[in-house]
């Protein structure tokens, strides 16, 4: 009959800020004795949830003037306790993510077991206007040790209940007042709870607390046959002392077959050897004189017949003489004239747009006095022209 598809109290009986006046620092302001109930945990709230649930599969009308809105949702009601829960939880970490499987939930009790009276005003001398009962099962400040664990399920539950409070308007137009939107309670599209949401809001607290123990430093892992002890090393062959526990590691492993092993590297030293034995051979053909690398030997081991006019010395050691150092070589293209079957360098007539054009000669990159690379610049690409070392044109494109 309403406009909301979900509405949720979860704030009655809530523990009161301040309950009596006080200076700064929480100190009160009246004079001993105080109230006997002052500070004292009364009551868990209740979560009271009313939600919308669509009955008709598909999507649901967006308004009442659409057809069959009278029977596309039913109304639904409950209400959910704040327990203390003995868990079975299957813990998994992989490359440092936690996740987790609840395997069993054992309910013991309430985390304080009263119930909250609403509409009746207390007496108890303070401000928080709670009634409660029965006043013997709250939980006082001076019972230090429960005190301090029902303020940490207080403060846990407190926090879910701040997300689960207030509404979502339905028609005619969406609205939302609640946190509960942001969770994965709410369906985004249609803005109506999610099936089953009892079990998912029971869910979502257990992953709230259970995701704490994804911070080592919250982890305390105690025997599960004898809490009061921590675990560790186990000095008794009791299995019950042992938690299941299976540990798997994702490596990267190499399997060597023999065999093939051996070939590969009987391949790789035969050819070790051979290269030595070759290279032996040629330093026992140069009485086991090692040449330099320098360019001029390089150039004199290497050198093309146009460089044969120089004054190279007689030396199978590769040695040049000052002459040949001190005369200027360049690195370019050759065209190189003369005898030893490298046809003289000619030109005939012009080819097409009047490009030079080369009929004869062996033209190459290589060493050659300035003045043959400068010739060969003038003459065989025309003035001033170029061609790159690196290039992969091929020549005849230039000269045939």
């Amino acid at each position: 009959m309403g406009g909301r598809s979900y509405i949720a109290n979860t704030e009655m009986g809530e523990y009161f800020g301040q309950q009596v006046d006080t200076y700064d620092g929480g100190v009160p302001k009246m004079n001993p004795p105080y109230p006997k109930n002052l500070g004292a945990f009364m009551t868990e709230p209740v979560l009271w949830i009313g939600y919308s649930v669509a009955t008709g599969s598909g999507k649901p009308p967006n308004n009442r003037t659409d057809l069959g809105w009278d029977t596309a949702f039913e109304a639904a009601i409950f209400c959910c306790e704040h327990y203390l829960t003995n868990y079975t939880v299957r813990f998994n970490h992989t490359f440092s993510q936690q996740t987790t499987t609840v395997l069993e939930r054992k309910y013991l009790h309430p985390i304080i077991n009263t119930t909250f009276i609403p509409d009746k005003n207390a007496t108890d001398s303070t401000k928080d206007n709670t009634t409660v009962t029965p006043e013997s099962n709250y939980v006082l400040p001076l019972d230090l040790e429960n005190y301090r664990l029902t303020a940490a399920y207080h403060s846990i539950g407190k926090q879910m209940r701040s997300y689960l409070n207030g509404f979502i308007q339905y028609v005619p137009f969406a609205r939302v007042g609640s946190h509960a939107s942001q969770t994965s309670l709410i369906d985004k599209e249609t803005y109506l709870p999610v099936p089953n949401l009892i079990s998912e809001i029971q869910q979502l607290y257990e992953n709230m607390v259970l995701s704490l123990l994804s911070n080592p430093q919250f982890v305390i892992v105690s025997w599960a046959a004898d809490p009061t002890r921590r675990s560790g090393r186990s000095i008794s062959t009791d299995p019950a002392l042992s938690y299941s526990c299976v540990k798997t590691r994702v490596v990267n492993a190499y399997v060597y077959n023999s065999r093939d092993f051996w070939i590969a590297y009987a391949v790789a030293i035969g050819a070790a050897c051979i290269a030595v034995v070759l290279g032996s051979a040629a330093l026992s053909q140069n009485n086991f004189r090692v040449r330099d690398a320098h360019v001029s030997s390089i150039a004199a081991a290497t050198r093309p017949p146009c460089l044969e006019s120089l004054p190279w010395k007689a030396s199978k050691w590769g040695e040049v003489s000052d002459e040949i150092l001190d005369t200027k070589l360049g690195y370019g293209v050759v065209a190189e004239d003369g005898p030893n079957g490298t046809p003289a360098a000619a030109t005939m007539g012009s080819g097409w747009m009047g490009t030079p054009m080369v009929v004869s000669g062996k033209v190459y990159y290589g060493f050659a006095p300035r003045e043959v690379l400068e010739r060969t610049k003038a003459t065989k690409f025309g003035p001033g022209k170029r061609r790159s070392a690196f290039s992969f044109k091929p020549w005849e494109k230039n000269w045939v």
